[in-house]
């Protein structure tokens, strides 16, 4: 997930995802809204929601 000040034909992990199924998404760019701030979020909430081990 990148910023919408990036394109896909720009990043060369675009071609990297592709090979293993995946894609790169481009986010609008927002002032005051940052993609590495929400992949951040989304992985503690993946962390909490992950069930515990017995």
């Amino acid at each position: 997930m990148k910023g919408g000040d990036y394109s896909v034909e720009d990043l060369p992990e675009a071609e990297v995802l592709r090979a293993w199924g995946g894609q790169a998404v481009v986010l609008p760019y927002l002032v005051g809204r940052s993609t590495t701030e929400l992949a951040h979020r989304a992985a503690q909430a993946a962390v909490r929601l992950r069930p515990s081990s017995p």
